[in-house]
């Protein structure tokens, strides 16, 4: 084959191969993590007269890799002599993960109670689980932020009811820290989904439990309540040529057009059958 008619063959597919690599996403991260803060803590705390028992712990990722902690602590006071019972815990869990191309979480709180009829008896708890990445985006990128939060309280013997609070929120840093995303209450579902430019974000997620009661004088008391949070926010780049690609990319177009146009210009000034007879 001629070194014209490779040429000739040969430009669609280098044209072709051209124009795939100028829209191909980037191969980097879409996003970079720069700072997080996720943790979750509880503590209890149980009293009968002349007896009090209480404990806490908390615990807290130490990097950006997948973390998954569970506390619960748990107090019990109990007078032999008198017979009186207060029993509390608080439980917080988190499970969650920062990848190159997508954020996800699950966090819960909880609280319980029970106390006996009985004057100077109580019983608190709180629990939180809480999530705190500030991030860069590094390029235009469409995304998508799905989740729901929800909360449940019972109480029974007239306890007092917990205090129940969860949201998630996504922060523009470089624009004053504009809110642009927030749950609206405390228990819904939620979809979201745009485009967002290259730039620092700051993604929360919070789950807070506290409940307390005195014990009554004539029945016994429990309370119970949990708030959770879910999120899974996932990015995909939007395609942008390079310069270098898009100049390389209209050269090989100008060439493969030279090398057309010489040819046919060759095959006008060739002789026909019927000339040269």
């Amino acid at each position: 084959m001629s070194e014209k008619n490779t040429w000739v063959y040969l430009c669609p597919s280098l044209l072709s191969a051209a124009l795939v690599t100028m829209v191909a996403p980037a191969a980097w991260a879409t996003i970079s993590p720069i700072s997080q803060s996720r943790n979750v803590s509880a503590n209890a705390t149980a009293i009968v007269p002349t007896i009090t028992d209480t404990h806490n712990d908390a615990l807290s990722a130490p990097g950006f890799a997948p973390f998954s902690a569970e506390v619960d602590p748990s107090a019990l006071a109990f007078s032999p002599t008198s017979g009186l019972f207060a029993f509390a815990s608080g439980v917080a869990k988190q499970n969650s993960s920062i990848g190159a191309s997508a954020i996800s979480g699950q966090g819960e709180s909880s609280v319980n109670g029970t106390l006996l009829r009985g004057a100077g008896v109580s019983a608190s708890a709180t629990g939180s689980s809480g999530f705190d990445l500030v991030f860069l985006l590094n390029s235009l990128s469409t995304f998508t932020l799905s989740g729901l939060v929800d909360t449940a309280s019972v109480v029974t013997g007239g306890a007092s009811v917990p205090s129940l609070s969860n949201g998630v929120q996504l922060i523009d840093v470089d624009n004053g820290n504009a809110v642009l995303f927030s749950t609206a209450t405390f228990d819904e579902a939620f979809l979201w989904s745009g485009t967002l430019p290259a730039g620092t974000y700051q993604l929360l997620a919070d789950a807070d439990v506290s409940g307390t009661s005195p014990a009554s004088l004539t029945a016994p008391r429990t309370f119970n309540g949990i708030s959770s949070y879910e999120f899974r926010m996932a990015f995909v780049p939007v395609p942008v040529p390079e310069a270098s690609t898009v100049i390389g990319g209209m050269g090989l177009a100008g060439v493969c057009a030279a090398t057309w146009l010489k040819r046919r210009s060759l095959a006008r000034k060739a002789p026909t059958a019927e000339a040269a007879a």
